[in-house]
Formats: C-alpha cells, structure tokens, sequence
C-alpha cells in the first residue's frame, strides 16, 4: 500500500510521536522512511556566529 513514507521533524519533543507513526507505517507495509529535517532561520539567526555557520554549511551539503 506504502511504497515511502515520508516524516517531517523540527526536533522537538512534540514530533516523536508523528516519528514513530511513520517508523511503524513503513515497518507494517514494508515502506522506505524519508526524513525531512526542518530549521526555523530565525532560531539560526538568533544563534552564535560558529552555530549559524555550522548549519549553513551542513544545510549546503
């Protein structure tokens, strides 16, 4: 029925539950998982000098 499932996540505590869903929903239809790892830019900005470049730089990858 699932081929990909594809989860969104900010790494907050909220997300782990929709997290396991997915982990669940690809394990029962034998589905690949898909992360999609979300940055608000305005935390980034709000961050040290060493921090933002450090997500910019991992962001360009």
């Amino acid at each position: 029925m699932f081929d990909t499932v594809v989860v969104a996540t900010d790494g907050s505590e909220s997300v782990k539950r929709a997290v396991d869903v997915a982990l669940d929903l690809a394990d029962r239809f034998g589905a690949d998982v898909h992360a999609l790892s979300v940055v608000d830019a305005s935390e980034v900005d709000a961050s040290p000098q060493q921090l933002r470049d450090e997500l910019r730089t991992a962001l360009e990858t």
